[in-house]
C-alpha cells in the first residue's frame, strides 16, 4: 500500500488526480469519505489507523464567503467550525471547544486560506466580512480532526467554485468539474517531482 493518500468526500474531486498519478506510476491510495459534515467524520474516525504515518492530501470543493470570481485553487492553513449563524454572529460556540484546527502540510506555493465548516449550505447572503480568503466547506473540519494527529503530513487543497448563499448550488454545478481539473492539474507537477517520497 501506498503512503501517499489523496482522499475527498466525494469520488469527482480527487479521481482525475489518481488516475494522473496512475499513469505517472506514482502509487497512491484513493479514499472517499462521503458527503456531509455527519458522515466525513464518521468515516474518518474509523479510518485512523489506517491514515497513520501516511501523507494525506484532502481534496475538496468551497463556498468564497465574499464575492466570487473565478474557480481556484487553495491550501487552506486552517478550519474552523463555525456554522452561519456563528459567523454572521448570532451565535457562539460554546467552551470547551476548540473549534479551530490550524494545517500544516507539504509546503505547497499556492495561495492560502481558511476554511469555515459548516453543518449544512449557507443559503443566507449577509454574513460579516472577514478579511483575507476565506471560503465554506461541509467535509474538512470532520476529516482533519481524525487525522491531523494521525497523518505523516495532512494538506488540505479547496478548489473555490461558488459564493456562499443563493446562487451557491447552481454555481457549484457549473465549477465543479472545472475544479477536479484544476486540482489535478495543479497537484500532478508538484507530486510528480516528490515522487521519490513514495517510491523508495
Amino acid at each position: 500500500m501506498s503512503r501517499l493518500v489523496i482522499a475527498s468526500a466525494a469520488a469527482f474531486e480527487s479521481e482525475e488526480l489518481v488516475r494522473r498519478l496512475g499513469l505517472l506510476s506514482i502509487p497512491v491510495t484513493n479514499i472517499i469519505t462521503g458527503i456531509g459534515h455527519t458522515q466525513s467524520t464518521i468515516i474518518a474516525s474509523r479510518l485512523q489507523s489506517f491514515i497513520r504515518g501516511r501523507d494525506v492530501i484532502f481534496c475538496c470543493t468551497g463556498g468564497v464567503i465574499g464575492p466570487f470570481e473565478a474557480v481556484s485553487i487553495f491550501r487552506a492553513t486552517s478550519v474552523k467550525l463555525a456554522p452561519f449563524d456563528v459567523r454572521a454572529g448570532h451565535a457562539e460556540l460554546l467552551d470547551p471547544f476548540d473549534a479551530t484546527c490550524a494545517l500544516t502540510g507539504l509546503p505547497l506555493d499556492l495561495p492560502t486560506c481558511d476554511v469555515f465548516a459548516s453543518l449544512g449550505i449557507t443559503v443566507a447572503s449577509e454574513v460579516r466580512p472577514i478579511p483575507g480568503v476565506k471560503l465554506e466547506t461541509l467535509e474538512l473540519y470532520g476529516v482533519a480532526r481524525a487525522w491531523l494527529s494521525e497523518a505523516n503530513s495532512f494538506t488540505a487543497i479547496v478548489a473555490s467554485t461558488n459564493a456562499t448563499g443563493p446562487t451557491a448550488r447552481q454555481q457549484w454545478r457549473d465549477n465543479f468539474q472545472l475544479a477536479a481539473t484544476l486540482t489535478a492539474d495543479t497537484m500532478v507537477p508538484y507530486l510528480e517531482r516528490l515522487r521519490h517520497s513514495w517510491t523508495t
